[in-house]
């Protein structure tokens, strides 16, 4: 069935009733009231304003499945995070912010800063009580989250750091400002912002529910600073990460091989990190593997393959046909 024939509707009608049943009578209202009914002929007010243009043009073209799905992904992944009140009115409310912060950044994220001011504004003509207060004029609600301790909204703000220095408070006693300044690695440092702690929190939302995670963004937008501050924060014992830069000379064969380097066999035809760790791969950046002559990125198409269904096939001569399973492997690109 086409996407377009489909609609929405059904995807978020599938996830609703998965959620407990108390709720799922008022998240379909949340649907109705901050998207519109849908149906197979119109795909609600606030796909219709968006296909019109009236918040400007996306920064990458996703289909409305797509964006439905990015919400609900989002969604599932803050209502497994929070404990939601046992009051009926404040349960209701906490349920309502955390959709709208979903509804933000799986559909209006995707938009320039012109389109994310049209956006915020048709959201508080709709209900300006369940959105953030702004405490200055040219702020939106993209410059605000929802606090998954309180469930209440709070402005995006960096997050305390300290430069991480190799002298120790002894030996640092005994040295002058300008030999302490000498060794630091001012090449590697990594600073926090708001921006960048907003995008770890949008990052890790969806890691941790080990969902594929792109990030999208002009060049000189720290997409890549972002990602390996996140990665930081990873516990090495659990979680390991492979690099890996993508050029015009990249290819199928040598991305496979690369990922298989890293991989152990666990059994039969699945294949996993080692000591039963499991494995953030990074592709760095999705841009550069070279198109054929007939438009296509080969690369790309065994990346999204790997995305997927989590398989590649053996190169053995002996074996070919046969696919490789992957486990515990998730993406960030």
């Amino acid at each position: 069935v086409a996407a377009d024939n489909l609609g929405w509707g059904s995807l978020a009608r599938a996830w609703q009733i998965q959620q407990a049943e108390e709720h799922q009578q008022f998240i379909e209202a949340l649907f109705t009231k901050w998207l519109g009914t849908p149906s197979t002929v119109r795909h609600g007010d606030l796909f219709a304003r968006l296909d019109r243009g009236d918040f400007d043009s996306e920064a990458v073209a996703t289909s409305h499945i797509g964006k439905i799905s990015s919400l609900l992904h989002l969604y599932t992944s803050f209502l497994g995070q929070v404990r939601l009140s046992e009051t009926v009115v404040e349960l209701e409310e906490e349920l309502e912010r955390l959709f709208v912060m979903s509804l933000i950044w799986s559909i209006g994220g995707n938009l320039t800063s012109a389109g994310r001011r049209k956006f915020d504004a048709h959201l508080r003509s709709i209900d300006k009580e369940v959105l953030p207060h702004l405490e200055e004029a040219d702020e939106t609600s993209f410059d605000y989250g929802v606090a998954l301790d309180s469930i209440n909204w709070a402005p995006w703000e960096a997050e305390p750091w300290q430069y991480p220095g190799t002298v120790s408070s002894d030996d640092a006693s005994t040295r002058s400002d300008a030999q302490v300044l000498h060794l630091a690695d001012w090449s590697n440092l990594l600073v926090p912002t708001a921006d960048t702690s907003r995008a770890c929190f949008l990052l890790d939302a969806m890691h941790e529910s080990r969902l594929p995670v792109m990030m999208v963004g002009a060049a000189g937008t720290a997409k890549t600073s972002t990602a390996l501050m996140y990665f930081s924060r990873l516990d090495p014992t659990v979680q390991t990460l492979k690099r890996i830069n993508f050029s015009s000379a990249t290819e199928p064969f040598g991305l496979q091989s690369t990922i298989e380097a890293g991989l152990d066999k666990r059994g039969g035809k699945n294949f996993g990190p080692a000591g039963g760790k499991k494995m953030t791969v990074f592709f760095d950046d999705l841009s550069m593997p070279s198109a054929n002559r007939w438009g296509d990125q080969p690369t790309l198409e065994f990346a999204r393959h790997l995305i997927e269904f989590g398989t590649f096939p053996f190169l053995d001569k002996d074996k070919r046909g046969d696919m490789k399973q992957c486990e515990d492997l998730q993406y960030v690109a």
